[in-house]
C-alpha cells in the first residue's frame, strides 16, 4: 500500500521500520504475540502509528509540533495527490460518506445544506452525526508573559514569514469545532427472501465480479447499447433535494 502511494523507503519508512511498527502494534497495543500479521483493528492502529512516525522524523516532513490527527491528515493528503497523478478517482478522500450505498451527489448536497443550516430536515434513510473538526491557530500562547505589543509583533512576523516562505515559526494552537454531517443508514441485513446476497454485493462475498457484470462482458455491441438506453434518466441535484424532503411510500 505504501509503495502504491509513493511513500519511498528513504524519505518515509524503511522495511525494517515497517516490520518494527507491526510488532509494536501487536505486542503493545493489541496484546497479540504476532510479529508479522495484523487484524483489521490492528491495521487501523498501525496506520495511525505509521503516520505519526513518518511525519515526526527530522527533515522537510517534520510535523512533530502538530497533534497526531495532523499526521494522519498529511498521510491521506499524500495518498490523494498520488491517486490524482495516476488518474484514479479521489472521491473516497474528498468525502468518504459519498461512496456509501446511496446517491453520492445527494449526500454531498445535503452536507452543504447542513453547513449553513444545522437544523436542515433529515430525509428518510439518512441520519445526522457530529464530527469534530480540528482548527489550527498560529499565535503566541496566552500563558507566555509578553505584553500585547510583543504578541502583535510576533503574530504579524509569523504571518509575513508564512506568506513569503510557506511555514510558521510559531507552534500551532489546536481547537475543535463540532460539525454536523449527514450519512445514509446502512442496514446489516443484506440477504433477500431466498437467503441469497443481492448481485451488487456478491463481489464482497466472493471477491469476484457480480453476475450482472460478467453477463455484460459477453454482450455484443448492440446489446450493450440497449442496456445503456435502459439506464435511469439524469436528475438535477436540486430536484433530488426537494424529493428527499418527502417520506417514501
Amino acid at each position: 500500500m505504501l509503495d502504491d502511494y509513493g511513500f519511498d523507503k528513504k524519505r518515509f519508512l524503511t522495511k525494517d521500520e515497517l516490520q518494527t511498527l507491526v510488532k509494536l502494534v501487536n505486542f503493545k497495543v493489541m496484546n497479540k504475540f504476532e510479529p508479522w500479521q495484523l487484524e483489521f483493528d490492528g491495521f487501523k492502529e498501525w496506520i495511525l502509528q505509521t503516520a505519526i512516525y513518518m511525519y515526526s522524523k527530522p527533515g522537510p516532513n517534520d510535523h512533530s509540533a502538530f497533534p497526531a490527527l495532523k499526521h494522519l491528515e498529511l498521510l491521506l493528503e499524500k495518498m490523494k495527490k498520488e491517486a490524482q497523478v495516476k488518474g484514479q478517482n479521489t472521491l473516497i478522500f474528498d468525502d468518504p460518506d459519498a461512496i456509501a450505498i446511496s446517491d453520492p451527489d445527494l449526500v454531498i448536497a445535503l452536507n452543504k445544506k447542513l453547513e449553513t443550516d444545522p437544523d436542515y430536515p433529515v430525509p428518510e434513510g439518512f441520519t445526522k452525526w457530529t464530527e469534530k473538526t480540528v482548527i489550527y491557530n498560529y499565535g503566541v500562547p496566552d500563558y507566555l508573559p509578553l505584553s500585547e505589543s510583543y504578541q502583535m509583533a510576533f503574530d504579524v512576523l509569523d504571518e509575513i514569514i508564512f506568506k513569503k516562505f510557506n511555514f510558521h515559526f510559531l507552534e500551532p494552537i489546536c481547537s475543535f469545532e463540532d460539525k454536523t454531517k449527514i450519512r445514509p443508514v446502512i442496514y446489516k441485513k443484506f440477504n433477500d427472501e431466498n437467503g441469497e446476497t443481492p448481485g451488487y454485493l456478491q463481489s464482497l462475498d466472493k471477491r469476484t465480479k457480480p453476475k450482472e457484470l460478467n453477463d455484460k462482458a459477453k454482450m455484443d455491441a448492440y446489446d450493450r447499447m440497449r442496456t445503456m438506453n435502459d439506464r435511469a434518466p439524469w436528475i438535477p441535484t436540486e430536484l433530488k433535494l426537494e424529493v428527499a424532503k418527502f417520506p417514501g411510500p
